[in-house]
C-alpha cells in the first residue's frame, strides 16, 4: 500500500484528498503515511463506522502515530460518545461526528426473488471458520439448495490462504464470489451473516437477516 502511492507519485498523479473507512489498521497506516510523505500537502479524513470495543485499544489514536505522521488529519465518527475514547492516548486529533445515516434514503434496491442465499463472511479467521463449518453441515442434510450458494469473503481475509489451512472447507470454494458487494446484496433473495460494520446498512434498509457467531454470546454483546 505504501508502495502504490509512491508509485502514484513517481507517475505525476494528482491527488489532493484522502477519504477512507478508518479502524487504524496497518494498511490505514501505510496509506497515510505514504500520502504525506509524497504528497505533504494533502488532507486525509478517516471515517470510522463502528463503536470500538472498550478493549480495542490498537484503534485509539496515540502520540507516537501522530508524531510519525501515521493517522489522518480529520477522524469522523458516526456519534459523540465515541470520541472521548478516541483522544485517551493523544489530544491533538482532531475528531468531528459525521451520522452514518443522515437520510432514509434506501441504499439497496428490493430482492428479486431468485432464491440466492448470500453469505457475508466477517473479518475474524475463527468465525469465518465456524461459519463456513455450518454451511457445509448444512449443505449435507439439505439438497438442492447449493446451486442457490453465494460466499463473499471479508476484502482483509486471504480466502485461499483459509481454505489451504481448514482442508474440510475446500468444497465450498466453488461458492465464493469475487463480485462487488452491493451487486450481490442487491441480487440476494436471502442474506446470512457474521459480525461486520455492514450489517448497520443492512438492518437500517429494513432487510431480514441471520446471523451467525460464535464470538459474540448475547444480542447485547453483538
Amino acid at each position: 500500500y505504501f508502495q502504490f502511492i509512491k508509485n502514484l507519485s513517481l507517475r505525476k498523479k494528482v491527488i489532493k484528498n484522502l477519504l477512507l473507512l478508518w479502524e487504524n489498521h496497518p494498511i490505514d497506516k501505510a496509506l497515510i503515511k505514504s500520502l504525506k510523505t509524497f504528497y505533504p500537502k494533502i488532507n486525509t479524513f478517516g471515517y470510522l463506522t463502528v463503536t470500538p470495543p472498550l478493549n480495542y485499544h490498537s484503534i485509539i489514536p496515540t502520540n507516537l502515530e501522530m508524531t510519525h505522521k501515521l493517522l489522518p488529519n480529520y477522524i469522523y465518527t458516526n456519534g459523540s460518545f465515541v470520541n472521548n475514547n478516541l483522544k485517551k492516548y493523544t489530544k491533538q486529533i482532531k475528531i468531528k461526528v459525521f451520522p452514518l445515516f443522515k437520510t432514509n434514503k434506501k441504499i439497496y434496491n428490493k430482492f428479486y426473488n431468485n432464491k440466492k442465499i448470500l453469505i457475508l463472511l466477517p473479518i475474524y479467521i475463527e468465525e469465518c471458520v465456524y461459519i463456513l463449518n455450518l454451511i457445509k453441515k448444512i449443505m449435507k442434510q439439505i439438497k438442492n439448495y447449493e446451486k442457490n450458494l453465494v460466499i463473499k469473503f471479508h476484502p482483509s481475509v486471504d480466502s485461499i490462504r483459509l481454505f489451504k489451512i481448514n482442508t474440510n472447507l475446500k468444497i465450498l470454494d466453488k461458492y465464493v464470489s469475487k463480485k462487488n458487494t452491493d451487486s450481490l446484496i442487491q441480487n440476494a433473495d436471502k442474506i446470512v451473516m457474521g459480525i461486520s460494520s455492514i450489517y448497520y446498512s443492512l438492518i437500517c434498509n429494513n432487510l431480514d437477516l441471520i446471523v451467525l457467531t460464535e464470538k459474540f454470546k448475547t444480542i447485547d454483546e453483538i
